[in-house]
């Protein structure tokens, strides 16, 4: 899990995401795995361009 974690706190578009989500305050507001998924992939397979 701190992998995951630290993996989410080098990417610069993920935090703003999270920042973003978490200032709206939206109630039924969520971020879908594939948020999470794709990083990791994108890390396991060094792909130098973010999966969309």
């Amino acid at each position: 899990m701190q992998q995951i974690l630290d993996l989410i706190k080098q990417d610069p578009l993920r935090l703003t995401v999270l920042e973003q989500v978490r200032r709206l305050d939206l109630p039924q507001c969520y971020v879908a795995a594939g948020f999470v998924r794709n990083l990791v992939w994108d890390h396991l397979h060094n792909k130098p361009i973010a999966t969309p």
